[in-house]
Parts: structure tokens; C-alpha cells; sequence
């Protein structure tokens, strides 16, 4: 069921569109919770093998995942406002065009790069040669990740929550089952995980083209449809590399930590990619709901309503802040049992539990953050984010990280307060950004 979001409730719309996303998100992290359980039995080399995989190569990947879905929503939205249906079907062929050739260009590139990657971040020996065997496999997950991200992205900004609900339940099951045999049964060890994400892609992907061949609300993808349209690949390229670019920038900033830290350790790495992957799961519940203001916003300025679009920002941060509210006190209070879930090591136990309690008071200071760049995107303003990105996960992170770890009473621990002060910057530039207001008049 699809709403007309430049009326009624916002609030209502908001908490419509998120909570289908919010569900299957929760399903996906605890696969990947589940996942990291695997992993983290396999042994303390495995698990840093991880860590470096996700705040690496893989955490770059899904920033144009998500890239292309935010410029997906940002013209879909846009349309849906206007009410030109029947050119969201010529879009939904451009869309996917550029998305398989962005997926593939950077699955390329990482691929032909892998060994001076890793030895730049650090990996040798064990953990060397299980990162370097995840990556080969993903890399060849582009095209089913490509398929799936943008028909997300359009049916998200078409108004449709639903649909995407069942197709990442099918992702999310479909990952669990293929987890347990692969790393549970037969041994795959860390390529079992790589390998049944590729199979969890491919699956939904299949899925996700028959059901646009047949037909879904006003989508229907037809001969006329598949010629080359481009004035929407322009659009769409411009929105989404945009967003990418600002996704790239904000990783680019745990890249430089990630170097950072290679000295100090591999229970510190380890630590650290615990406390990222938690710190995403919360996340994953922002995303959404960030995303669902950014439909209502992207909705309300393509049929005239801009105060309509300001509110949706305020009401996402209300819905947000109760969730980051709860995280605050869960990490505050049971940050080392939840480590202890991740690994036996008392020193990785320790230094994620330090990290969990300086991180927790700006839980929801990021909530707010996510959800007005959320609002940026919605609009199209992707260029706007970029900067704000720029500003605070690399200028502001990366000297704060420097004067911190250089005070004696801090060492180490100054990377963990680095993160948080780059945490706040990235909020409070983003509320002065949304104040003024320019990220209003952008046209698609």
C-alpha cells in the first residue's frame, strides 16, 4: 500500500514508512550479530580479519549501496510528488544501468587492489590471507547488488514499504540459513560468510526483476522502457554520486582511525570493529527513519509544500531520539556483557567497554545528525552532506585524534574521544545547514 505523503500526519507517514525497514533491519544486523558470533569462535585472527574487512573495503561498498538508494529515493520521491508516473518506469532502467556499472566499477577496482589494501591496513599473516579470500568472493557480488539496491530505493520512494519488507526478509533468511551451512557445517570458515552473502544478493535479486517484468502498483518495466534516457542517467548520476561521494568521505574518516590504530595492537582493532558493528546496528534503525523523512520531504517539495518538508526533519528526530535514548543506557550499563558476547579476550573485552561508555552520551546526538542528512538527500541536496562529511569525519576527526592520543593521560583511548568530538561536529554542522534552509530549493 502506497500513501500520498503531502497530506495528513506526518508523523504517522514517517512512522508508516520506517517500520517495515526498521524490522527487516533488525532481522539483518541479527544475522550479522549472528554472523560475527561465527566468526568470533573461529578465533581472534578471523575477527580482525573482519574488523578491518568492515571498516575497509566493505564499508566503502555499501556507501555506494547507499548512495544509489538515496538518489533512487530522491527521484522517485520527487516524481511521485509531481505525479508523473510513467516516467518513474523509464527512470527505474537508467537507475539500474548506472548502479550496475557504479557497483562494478568499484567491485573492479577494489579487486585488482586487494593485497596493498590490506597491507596498508594493517593485515598480515592469517589475517592477511582470510581478508584477502572474503573480498575475492564479494567482489563479484556487484550485479545482484546493483538489482536490488535501486528497486529498493524506488519502491521506498514511490511510498511503498511493504515490498521492500518481504524482499529483505528473503535477503535476511536466505543469509542466515547460508551462514549456518557454510561457516557452521562445512568449515568455510570466513569465506563461508562472503559466500552466503553472495548467495542472499543473487536470491533476492532474481525475485526483485520478475516482480517489476510483471508488474507492481505503477511500475511495469517494458521494451519502451529499456532505451537509453539520458537526461533522467544524468540526473540520477549527478544525485547519487553525490551521495556516494558524501558516504565515501564519512568512511574515509574510519579509514584514517582504522590506520590509526594498526599500532596499537590487534585486540584494539578487534575492539574497535565490534563497537563499529554495534554501532551500525543502531544506526540501522536511523537509516530508515531518516529515509522515510526523506521520502515525505522529497513528496512535499515535489508538490509545494517546503514547511511540510521542514517539520518531516523535527518529527524524524523525535521518532529517532526514544531509540538512541535506550541505546545510551544498554551501552552505558551493559557494555561489557555485550562485548563478552563477541569475544572471550579480556583485553578486546576491555577496551570495548571503555569504547561503549565514552560513545554512549552521543548516541542520540547522531541519531539527529543522521536524520537531518537524511532530510539533505530526500531533496536531492546531496552536495550538501559531502561537505558536512568533510568537515567533521575528516578535518575535525583527524586532528582531534592526533592532540588526543599525544596527551599522556589518554594514549590509545584518545582515538575513542576523537570519534566522539567528530560525532558532535557532524550534528551541529548539520543543524545550522538545515536552519538556513538552501538545501530546500534544490530541482530535479
Amino acid at each position: 500500500m502506497m500513501r500520498e505523503l503531502d497530506k495528513g500526519d506526518i508523523k504517522s507517514h514517517i512512522i508508516h514508512l520506517s517500520w517495515p525497514m526498521v524490522l527487516v533491519n533488525v532481522m539483518q544486523n541479527a544475522v550479522s550479530v549472528y554472523e560475527m558470533y561465527l566468526v568470533g569462535r573461529l578465533g581472534l585472527d578471523s575477527l580482525a580479519a573482519l574488523a578491518i574487512i568492515m571498516i575497509s573495503v566493505y564499508m566503502l561498498f555499501f556507501s555506494v549501496h547507499g548512495g544509489l538508494i538515496n538518489g533512487a529515493i530522491a527521484v522517485t520521491s520527487r516524481l511521485a510528488g509531481q505525479k508523473r508516473y510513467s516516467e518513474i518506469n523509464d527512470a527505474v532502467v537508467q537507475m539500474g544501468i548506472f548502479a550496475v556499472f557504479a557497483l562494478g566499477t568499484f567491485c573492479a577496482a577494489f579487486y585488482i587492489a586487494i593485497d596493498p589494501i590490506l597491507v596498508f591496513f594493517g593485515a598480515e599473516g592469517a589475517v592477511f590471507d582470510e581478508a584477502k579470500a572474503f573480498l575475492r568472493i564479494l567482489a563479484f557480488s556487484f550485479f545482484p547488488t546493483a538489482v536490488f539496491t535501486v528497486m529498493i530505493g524506488v519502491f521506498r520512494g514511490a511510498g511503498d514499504s511493504i515490498t521492500p519488507l518481504k524482499l529483505v526478509i528473503l535477503l535476511a533468511v536466505t543469509n542466515a540459513v547460508m551462514n549456518t551451512v557454510f561457516v557452521g557445517f562445512l568449515g568455510f570458515g570466513l569465506k563461508g560468510v562472503a559466500v552466503a552473502n553472495l548467495t542472499g544478493w543473487s536470491v533476492v535479486a532474481v525475485f526483485t526483476i520478475i516482480m517489476f517484468a510483471r508488474g507492481k502498483h505503477y511500475f511495469r518495466i517494458t521494451a519502451e522502457n529499456l532505451r537509453f534516457k539520458p537526461a533522467i542517467m544524468k540526473s540520477y548520476a549527478e544525485i547519487s554520486g553525490k551521495a556516494i561521494a558524501q558516504n565515501f568521505v564519512g568512511d574515509a574518516g574510519n579509514i584514517i582511525m582504522l590506520k590509526l590504530i594498526a599500532g596499537y595492537g590487534i585486540a584494539f582493532i578487534a575492539a574497535f570493529g565490534v563497537v563499529f558493528r554495534l554501532i551500525f546496528f543502531l544506526n540501522m534503525f536511523g537509516w530508515p527513519i531518516g529515509n522515510s523523512g526523506g521520502v515525505v520531504v522529497g513528496q512535499n517539495l515535489g508538490s509545494g509544500n517546503r514547511e511540510r518538508a521542514k517539520q518531516a526533519v523535527k518529527e524524524g528526530i523525535k521518532v529517532y531520539t526514544r531509540i538512541t535514548a535506550a541505546a545510551l543506557l544498554v551501552f552505558l550499563f551493559f557494555g561489557r556483557q555485550i562485548m563478552g558476547l563477541f569475544s572471550v579476550d579480556a583485553e578486546v573485552i576491555k577496551y570495548g567497554t571503555d569504547y561503549l561508555m565514552i560513545l554512549a552520551p552521543f548516541m542520540p546526538v547522531l541519531g539527529a545528525g543522521i536524520i537531518i542528512q537524511a532530510a539533505f538527500n530526500g531533496a536531492g541536496s546531496t552536495g550538501r552532506p559531502t561537505l558536512i562529511n568533510l568537515a567533521a569525519f575528516i578535518v575535525i576527526r583527524f586532528a582531534a585524534a592526533l592532540f588526543l592520543v599525544s596527551l599522556p593521560f589518554l594514549n590509545e583511548y584518545g582515538i575513542f574521544w576523537a570519534m566522539a568530538v567528530s560525532i558532535a561536529a557532524y550534528s551541529l554542522i548539520g543543524w545550522i545547514v538545515y536552519k538556513r534552509g538552501g538545501w530546500l530549493d534544490k530541482k530535479i
